[in-house]
């Protein structure tokens, strides 16, 4: 069976960037992976439900992870996503914003990591078909454009050789070679 994997700055991008083309995917028979980079903690919760302010305040931050994780985890189930993967890196909120500066946060990750995170997952799943960002995110987001880099670094990565087992002692499956890659667009 054909495998796509869809690679994402925030959760709830997988709807609004990809999923039409997800439930296309798994109506046709296809596997679908997610990779999701960010907790996206400085996203906005526009339910009125939850009126959070996360750039204000540390405890909402962490309520908002918690908020988009069960979200995310409906999405999945509704889009009918087959493997979901969380790289759980920080949110770096809007460009301009001051947490661009924060080096933990995402836009500041170290490239190569973030590269060989989403290579395993490439390796593991072989997929036939990529989608992410263009080069400039969709919209210039920090995070977007990280995606982007990261993704494209990845797709070196997993083509290219690899050690025999992990540091855990797993297998670490064999280079593979991605045959499309695909951006989303607005």
């Amino acid at each position: 069976t054909l495998t796509l994997l869809a690679v994402h700055a925030h959760s709830d991008d997988e709807c609004s960037g990809t999923g039409g083309l997800l439930i296309q995917s798994i109506a046709a028979g296809r596997t679908t992976v997610l990779i999701t980079c960010t907790n996206g903690e400085m996203g906005e919760a526009k339910d009125p439900r939850h009126p959070l302010k996360p750039r204000e305040n540390l405890e909402d931050r962490k309520r908002l992870i918690e908020l988009r994780k069960r979200e995310q985890g409906k999405a999945a189930k509704i889009l009918g996503i087959t493997h979901v993967y969380n790289l759980d890196y920080r949110d770096s909120g809007m460009d301009g914003w001051e947490q661009n500066d924060d080096p933990g946060v995402f836009m500041n990750a170290d490239l190569d990591e973030v590269a060989g995170r989403i290579a395993e997952v490439i390796r593991r799943h072989r997929p036939d078909v990529v989608v992410t960002y263009n080069e400039n995110g969709g919209y210039g987001h920090p995070d977007h454009i990280m995606t982007h880099q990261a993704t494209l670094a990845a797709l070196g990565a997993a083509e290219g050789p690899t050690r025999d087992r992990r540091e855990d002692g797993d297998n670490v499956p064999g280079p593979w070679r991605v045959k499309k890659l695909y951006y989303t667009a607005w």
